[in-house]
């Protein structure tokens, strides 16, 4: 309401600046929804918005302005407005109607939240730099709703403090031109030409930083083309760059440091060109090199010296192999070896000298992360990168980026594994090793199923499978349940072709050692995700005189293991529905009286995933329970009885459940 809105606004502005959670809707986010011109969450108009605003920014408090630009932008916005409101924020009472001003009114409001936003810009702290940046954001909306003017007058006001180096203006500016410009009247597309001009740097080094450093993606910004034709012509304004800054040595020298730190846009095109233009390649080398070094550690960008080394080789092939060989055992230059090669297409006597730095410990093995991309080193035969997979997977792989190497390896060709064999042995034995994430679980699984899939009459297969089983085990043994994912698709395969490997670890791991027992049950069992299209439960794949004997051998533990794991329904037999599984029956026959097994299925019915009205996932149990009515065992026929009556209970509670919200939605 008005008369409580700057009450309220403080409230809500001293709260964002003490809270610490970044939440949509947490009060920095209530806070900013107060001043959109339409659709504000307040009643208040823009005077005494504006007033408030005026006030905190007189305070002139760092973090507060921050905040401050933040409200502002969202007063300045011209295009996208929405509210969402419910009972849950004013309960059973009308909602209370926001703002509603005049086209004009509003116009007015917003080019005075602009006015502000531009006063934060022309400032330099860090407010300063968000408010460029979300000006220049805004500058292609600011066009199209008839606020050129104000853009004119921002632009021409902040380069005259800043400089002509405002990139994000120059893409936005760009756009109008590109998207826009065939909508617009002559004289204001002129305008628009001029204000792309001058946000554009007529320095070598405001163009260095512009095309080398933060090149915008859509550059030259002010033509339309399609992306071959852009690439091409980015790399033509890289050269001519190159060939112009050569010319200028002063002034390259003292930016090469800067094009070897952090992110560079554009610097292995800029690095390429240098080689290929400077007349003193050896001497422009050894400059690269040094503004390399000179990068803060965590900092430093290679793209600049290895794209000049690629190109230098082309010339020079004998200075770059003695490069990368003294290179392999620096501690400041090893990490680029693997780079390098990758630009020349990893050469075979390249992969021998990156073995010999994982070798020796001076490279990690992260530093070939390049080389998964591009099908490059699927250029090589298999014992060219054997030595190369051998190496990595000698010693636990902190990164996993063996698996995917290999995996892209051959990944057009899997046949190639054939000459693989010894790599992928070593592969199976970091089964565990190091990080895990879907990329290198995929591969992982991939490259493990082709060699399972050869049965246990393959040598190799046995012994991977009795690898990977063991360390699965061992992991369970230490209490981690962070690998199932990588693991669990390979059980189907294991259990069914390798059984008599893999079922006496696992089984014995399940009778010894209770906490191991719950995880299994998870690997071991079909999953309660919507999304699980497996046919079987992975303990499926063994067979029923197998599951029945573990059960009679270990009678404490395994019959209310597999009760608890196994599926417990299949479908009927003529169109009759669900029944329990054959197995399951026979459960029940052998070891139905046991409390322990009773408790099991009776769990085992009550976790699970669905979709829709419950009483259709209880009702399934009905026919079931009903035929244990009169089995053999009294406690068999007890114990189905209490549950028929408990599954009619639920089904009950359900459908009451169902008609209420029938009735709520009708």
């Amino acid at each position: 309401m008005p008369e409580t809105f700057e009450l309220g606004a403080r409230l809500l502005f001293r709260l964002a600046m003490a809270e610490n959670e970044n939440w949509s809707n947490n009060c920095t986010g209530q806070f900013k929804s107060l001043f959109p011109a339409y659709l504000s969450d307040t009643a208040a108009d823009g005077d005494a918005r504006l007033a408030l605003l005026d006030e905190l920014i007189d305070q002139n408090i760092p973090g507060q302005n921050l905040l401050l630009v933040a409200a502002l932008d969202s007063g300045a916005e011209v295009q996208h407005f929405s509210r969402s409101l419910g009972i849950e924020s004013h309960g059973l009472r009308k909602a209370l109607e926001p703002w509603s001003p005049s086209n004009q009114v509003a116009r007015n409001y917003i080019l005075e939240c602009l006015e502000r936003l531009l006063r934060f810009a022309l400032v330099e702290d860090v407010a300063c730099e968000i408010a460029k940046k979300t000006l220049a954001n805004d500058i292609r909306a600011l066009i199209l709703t008839g606020f050129l003017d104000f853009v004119e007058k921002a632009v021409t006001q902040l380069v005259q403090v800043h400089g002509r180096y405002w990139p994000q203006a120059m893409a936005s500016l760009g756009d109008v031109i590109t998207y826009d410009g065939g909508g617009m009247s002559k004289e204001d597309l002129t305008r628009v030409f001029a204000m792309l001009a001058l946000v554009s740097p007529d320095d070598l080094r405001g163009r260095l930083k512009l095309l080398v450093t933060e090149m915008p993606w859509d550059y030259p910004c002010d033509e339309k083309l399609d992306f071959n034709k852009r690439e091409v012509r980015q790399r033509e304004a890289i050269v001519k760059l190159a060939t112009e800054a050569l010319a200028h040595s002063e002034v390259l020298i003292t930016e090469l440091p800067g094009l070897s730190t952090s992110d560079q846009r554009m610097a292995g095109s800029f690095g390429t060109a240098l080689a290929a233009n400077a007349n003193d390649k050896v001497g422009w080398l050894w400059r690269v090199m040094t503004a390399y070094c000179a990068a803060p550690v965590g900092r430093k960008n290679s793209d600049l010296l290895t794209s000049y080394l690629a190109e230098l080789a082309k010339t020079k092939p004998r200075l770059v192999e003695t490069f990368k060989r003294r290179g392999i055992h620096s501690p400041e230059l090893v990490s680029i070896v693997p780079l390098l090669a990758f630009k020349m297409e990893i050469p075979a006597s390249d992969i021998l000298l990156v073995c010999e730095g994982l070798k020796s410990g001076t490279l990690s093995s992260h530093a070939l992360y390049a080389w998964k991309f591009g099908g490059k080193l699927a250029k090589r035969e298999p014992e060219e990168v054997a030595p190369l997979f051998t190496e990595i997977f000698a010693n636990p792989d902190q990164d996993n980026l063996g698996y995917e190497l290999m995996g892209m390896y051959v990944h057009s060709n899997i046949g190639r594994l054939e000459h693989l064999r010894p790599q992928l042995r070593l592969a199976a034995d970091t089964a565990l090793a190091g990080t895990s994430n879907t990329m290198n679980d995929h591969h992982f699984i991939e490259l493990m199923t082709w060699l399972l899939k050869k049965g246990r009459n393959d040598a190799d297969a046995r012994a991977v499978a009795l690898s990977v089983t063991r360390q699965l085990i061992n992991r369970v043994d230490q209490g981690s349940l962070s690998d199932e994912r990588r693991i669990k698709p390979l059980l189907p395969l294991l259990l069914r072709e390798f059984t008599e490997i893999v079922w006496p670890l696992i089984g014995n791991t399940i009778i010894t050692n209770p906490g191991a027992a719950w995880r299994f049950q998870h690997a071991l069992g079909k999953g309660y995700s919507f999304g699980d299209t497996q046919q079987k439960a992975p303990i499926e794949e063994l067979s029923e005189d197998a599951l029945l004997s573990w059960c009679h051998a270990n009678p404490e533990m395994a019959p209310a293991f597999l009760a608890q794991t196994l599926p417990l329904l299949t479908d009927a037999e003529y169109g009759q529905g669900k029944r329990f599984s054959n197995l399951i029956l026979r459960l029940i026959d052998e070891f139905g009286e046991r409390d322990d097994v009773q408790r099991a299925l009776v769990g085992n019915m009550y976790t699970f995933s669905w979709s829709g009205s419950l009483t259709t996932y209880y009702a399934r149990y009905e026919q079931s329970l009903s035929a244990l009515h009169k089995h053999a065992k009294a406690a068999v026929r007890r114990w189905a009885k209490k549950m028929s009556d408990s599954v009619a209970n639920q089904i009950a509670r359900e459908q009451d459940t169902d008609d209420e919200q029938s009735a709520y939605y009708e």
